[in-house]
């Protein structure tokens, strides 16, 4: 049996917007380890996996849940860097293209926005639009988390979304990324969006059930696609992509939730899950290229 330690993070160690901060945590073991932050914060809840150092790198393309105008629905991704004078350049997308204004200077789609972090400094940055295919490059290595402080997720326009859930998932680099993945349904919801961010140009195609669909995408470029829970999908890209997904939420099922889908290349043998000791319910999806 695994051994497992759970490690307390105080409230205080919360992110604040637009504003450098030494809240990153390094976790270190003397044997291999999986790690994942289960966020608890008054009613909303969420987890999300933990990259090893190793598996870090300096470029990243930025996923979230599309923006919803609704009380504390902040999209929203944070930077974290490992060592000293670490300079952070991101170009920013935005869906709509609503400006952005930090430290009294408005950004627009395609600006470019720069900071310099030291050794686990962090920083967060939240907005009213999408930011997915914003584009971060790092001169050194960094940690990166995307998702939205608290959203409500509605399947093909149904009105029983339920609550707003908190949502985040670490970002994996771009040179982690893959171009096939297999994405599975959410067991107890009405239905799964998923959501291909590309880095380059490239012509993505993807199967549901008997249907093909082919999508030509821009650099910083995306789309959007769902699942009931009943299908799976299949993604095959010309140049790697990153795949998110988001489960709907349901007024008896629960709130929505966010996963970055690993891609097949990704794929191991063996496996460790985790869950939370206070959840009446947990589910693993098995998945076989």
């Amino acid at each position: 049996m695994a051994n497992v330690k759970n490690i307390n993070v105080p409230n205080r160690m919360m992110l604040s917007y637009f504003k450098i901060e030494e809240k990153a945590i390094l976790i270190e073991t003397t044997i291999d380890a999986s790690v994942i932050i289960i966020d608890d914060y008054k009613i909303s809840s969420d987890s999300a996996m933990v990259l090893p150092v190793k598996h870090l790198s300096n470029t990243y393309i930025i996923s979230t849940p599309e923006y919803s105008n609704q009380t504390y629905n902040y999209v929203q991704f944070a930077i974290a860097a490992l060592n000293k004078s670490t300079e952070v350049r991101i170009i920013f997308r935005f869906e709509p293209n609503l400006p952005l204004t930090v430290d009294g200077i408005e950004y627009q789609d395609g600006s470019e926005f720069v900071i310099v972090l030291n050794e686990f400094e962090t920083y967060q940055i939240r907005h009213n639009a999408d930011l997915s295919g914003t584009f971060i490059k790092a001169s050194s290595i960094v940690a990166v988390f995307s998702g939205n402080r608290c959203a409500k997720i509605a399947f093909k326009n149904r009105n029983d979304s339920g609550f707003c859930s908190h949502l985040v998932e670490q970002i994996p680099p771009v040179d982690r990324l893959d171009n096939t993945y297999i994405a599975p349904p959410n067991i107890n919801r009405h239905g799964t969006i998923l959501k291909v961010v590309s880095p380059f140009k490239s012509r993505v195609t993807y199967h549901v059930g008997n249907k093909k669909t082919t999508v030509f995408l821009v650099p910083q470029g995306y789309f959007e696609f769902s699942i009931t829970e009943n299908q799976v999908a299949v993604i095959e890209s010309e140049r790697p992509v990153l795949l998110t997904s988001f489960a709907a939420g349901s007024d008896t099922s629960g709130d929505p939730y966010m996963i970055t889908i690993p891609g097949v290349t990704q794929y191991l043998n063996e496996y460790t899950v985790v869950t939370p000791s206070n959840f009446t319910s947990n589910y693993v999806a098995l998945i076989i290229d």
